[in-house]
């Protein structure tokens, strides 16, 4: 049987509301389009967990329960937006310099709500975060395309603290999957042969696609992907794909990291270099 391909697009960029609760009580955050759920939830420490890109999921409540085996020394949780500090061994989603010279930062739950927008076919959900101990908040923005099967996301960084904050990394977006196998198709070329296809199996670490050429986004590499899930080999009529695309004119970064525990973590932005 055929599967059907399952597409996402991450930018760089009166309904149903959702209004935010204490972090203790348990929060399940639910994306959806027609055919695509994104699932996340609220730990009882606050922080925001994601578990879930891919088949629609109209009652994802068990969500709340799930709890996380990893061993301390492996720490890092799928977090919905990870940062430099705290347990987080990953590459981070935000890297920042405080004020005060801190350069830990740990977002924590404060409300999330979703809303219709004109296009009845459009809808909107807003995550608020904010840092433990800084004056530092996160907004992810989420919009979902229900007949397109599209969520785009990008993150609203806030400063509120009595000095300057240095930025050092601030992906748009960040998404932990899980499969057996990670297969990246993207494209790559130079002047007079554009848009090769190039299939690359992940294997354990990191891999980045990238520009540090400014307006020349997309002279070598392309700020789009394909990740086919669960099978090393690339197939345009059957399997299970994730397919994104960055919308940003500069200097760009996607960066695929593969854990010990099999998570693959795709972020998605502004080049930090």
């Amino acid at each position: 049987m055929k599967k059907l391909l399952k597409p996402l697009f991450t930018a760089l960029f009166a309904g149903m509301v959702c209004t935010g609760a204490k972090a203790a009580e348990p929060q399940v955050i639910n994306i959806r389009t027609n055919d695509l759920s994104m699932v996340m939830s609220v730990a009882p420490n606050g922080e925001v967990l994601f578990h879930h890109f891919g088949g629609r999921i109209d009652d994802a409540s068990p969500a709340a329960g799930i709890k996380s085996y990893r061993r301390t020394d492996h720490g890092t949780d799928n977090l919905a937006y990870s940062t430099m500090g705290g347990r987080n061994f990953r590459e981070p989603a935000l890297r920042v310099t405080h004020a005060d010279g801190d350069m830990n930062t740990e977002l924590r739950y404060v409300s999330h709500a979703t809303r219709t927008l004109a296009d009845k076919n459009v809808s909107e959900t807003v995550v608020k975060l904010t840092d433990t101990d800084q004056a530092l908040d996160v907004e992810l923005v989420y919009t979902a395309y229900a007949r397109e099967n599209v969520i785009t996301t990008r993150a609203v960084i806030r400063n509120r603290e009595k000095g300057p904050v240095t930025l050092h990394s601030f992906y748009s977006s960040a998404m932990p999957l899980r499969a057996e196998k990670y297969l990246l198709t993207h494209l790559h070329g130079a002047w007079t042969r554009e848009a090769q296809v190039e299939h690359t199996l992940l294997t354990h670490g990191s891999k980045s696609i990238a520009s540090t050429r400014g307006l020349r986004t997309t002279h070598a590499e392309n700020p789009s992907f394909m990740l086919t899930l669960g099978n090393d080999r690339f197939d345009e009529n059957c399997g299970e794909v994730v397919a994104g695309s960055l919308a940003w004119s500069g200097n760009f970064r996607l960066n695929f990291e593969l854990d010990e525990c099999q998570t693959l973590t795709v972020l998605a932005g502004a080049n930090p270099d």
